[in-house]
């Protein structure tokens, strides 16, 4: 599963027929509200989905209208239901019915409205001059709609660090999501659905179970890594020569991605180390009155205690249908804005 974010293109919505009690919206929605997934659209697709509403709410006028002339033999029946075939009704009224049903269900499944005004002009012009998709070789400006939601999506994946499927039937942005490494096309939502399903409901379990089985691995994979890392001292001029780790828990599984032969999993660690520390002693330290700098004149060597907390991502091979499989690939750690672990030399520790 490449993300947990969605994009619903007008055509899911038209393809659905604006039904959002049928099977597709329903799970879609159920996933949305649960945290499952995040489902996003653009005000150009959601506009695009009303100026629809419009044309089929027309369209079925003028059926029902040909059909009550055709059927007209029908209105010598009294009673139901043939008093209600040859009822009239009001194309307003009925888009104005069907556009209130979108944004009601839009506002149950939490959906992101992308913005396309701060889009790039001259990104989207530029792929219409080199006839980059979604434009081709015909370069038709009807799809310029579909080249300012694509760039929308780009720019907020972009700035979000994150992919997205996009759920859409049109031709051109699926040649536009082709030519993305950010955007994974999907012809039907039904699949997306499916995908989060079998991702959050099979392979999860499967994976939680097997980082539970191998504990003692996992632990002995972080306590090596962890010793690894850059670690310095950050109050004091000397150096870190090592570091060993004493003892370790770490029995949480959070799994971020997961596939039938591969996983990447959030395990929360707590450790305690000793690290070999060697540092100016200070305390033995003369003024050069000549550069005006102090010089120690001897170096302490100490081995401190120590405890770190964090996050440990960590990459495996693994295999659903054999247990045997599981093969640690790679840890790193959340660190934030630093490249490794200080260590403060405090007051109490042995000199």
């Amino acid at each position: 599963m490449e993300s947990r974010n969605i994009f619903v293109d007008a055509s899911i919505f038209i393809g659905q027929n604006y039904n959002y009690q049928g099977a597709v919206f329903e799970n879609l929605a159920r996933l949305a509200e649960s945290g499952q997934a995040r489902v996003f659209v653009t005000d150009i697709a959601v506009r695009e989905v009303r100026a629809h509403i419009a044309e089929d709410i027309a369209k079925a006028n003028h059926a029902t209208s040909k059909f009550r002339k055709d059927a007209r033999i029908l209105r010598n029946l009294d009673g139901a239901p043939f008093d209600s075939m040859f009822s009239e009704f009001d194309d307003e009224k009925a888009a104005a019915a069907l556009n209130a049903q979108l944004d009601a269900f839009l506002e149950k499944i939490g959906a992101t409205t992308l913005l396309t005004s701060g889009v790039s002009i001259e990104k989207v012009f530029d792929k219409y001059f080199d006839k980059s998709p979604p434009f081709g070789e015909g370069k038709k400006k009807s799809e310029f709609p579909d080249a300012f939601t694509v760039e929308a999506l780009e720019v907020w994946c972009e700035a979000e660090k994150e992919k997205m499927y996009v759920a859409s039937t049109d031709p051109d942005l699926a040649s536009a999501c082709e030519q993305s490494d950010s955007l994974f096309l999907l012809k039907k939502l039904s699949v997306f659905v499916s995908t989060v399903q079998y991702h959050d409901d099979v392979l999860t379990p499967v994976v939680q179970q097997k980082f539970v089985d191998h504990l003692e691995l996992i632990q002995d994979a972080i306590s090596q890594s962890f010793c690894e890392q850059d670690f310095w001292l950050d109050d004091q001029e000397g150096d870190v020569e090592g570091v060993h780790v004493t003892e370790i828990e770490a029995e949480e599984f959070l799994v971020l991605e997961a596939s039938a032969d591969h996983a990447v999993v959030d395990v929360p660690y707590n450790l305690k180390y000793l690290a070999e520390v060697s540092y100016d002693d200070m305390d033995s330290a003369i003024h050069d009155s000549e550069d005006d700098v102090w010089i120690a004149l001897h170096t302490i060597r100490t081995t401190v205690p120590r405890e770190q907390s964090g996050e440990s991502i960590i990459s495996v091979r693994h295999s659903v249908d054999d247990p045997a499989v599981f093969e640690i690939q790679e840890v790193k750690f959340e660190t934030g804005s630093l490249s490794g672990f200080p260590i403060t030399i405090n007051e109490w520790d042995y000199r």
